[in-house]
């Protein structure tokens, strides 16, 4: 299956693509590569992208934007798990 870090995979195509098995495995083989969140953004998470729109206005930001805006609402998001 020829996935990357842009393409949308929606767990139950995934799982109904491929043997129970395999779909646990390639879940675990990039868990680094995606992030499971919310459709609905929660309030710290907004929090984070507009904390980071600051610093990104302040030229102080990391990898640019939108990458610092994304990266600082996933990891506020598995902060709150």
């Amino acid at each position: 299956m020829g996935l990357n870090g842009r393409t949308k995979m929606k767990i139950g195509k995934l799982i109904n693509e491929m043997h129970a098995g395999e779909a646990v495995d390639w879940l675990i083989e990039n868990e680094l590569k995606f992030a499971i969140v919310p459709r609905e953004l929660t309030k710290d998470m907004r929090i984070a992208f507009h904390k980071s729109m600051e610093y990104h206005e302040n030229c102080n930001e990391a990898k640019g934007y939108p990458d610092d805006q994304w990266d600082a609402m996933i990891e506020e998001y598995e902060a709150e798990k």
